[in-house]
């Protein structure tokens, strides 16, 4: 089951809202949806990859609809490494 949900961000731009598409059946919004709502912000827009973390992510039900929860997310960087070996 696909359910759709939308998501603002408070720090920069409040009254839009961004859509979502999850492929589990879920009963609530909650942590999880937040935080997929950050990775989706952080990869598909230039806010996500220079703001300034933690931000304030609002959930919604529907494009129009009231607000679900408020959630404050902070950005973890984990920095990986490729050796190769030279000479």
């Amino acid at each position: 089951m696909i359910i759709k949900f939308y998501y603002s961000v408070l720090d920069y731009c409040e009254i839009s809202r961004y859509p979502i598409h999850v492929e589990n059946g879920i009963k609530e919004l909650g942590i999880a949806e937040a935080e997929l709502a950050a990775c989706d912000y952080h990869f598909n827009s230039s806010y996500g990859l220079d703001g300034d973390w933690p931000l304030t992510f609002v959930l919604y039900e529907t494009e129009y609809g009231e607000e679900i929860g408020r959630f404050l997310i902070d950005r973890e960087i984990s920095p990986s490494f490729l050796a190769r070996k030279v000479k």
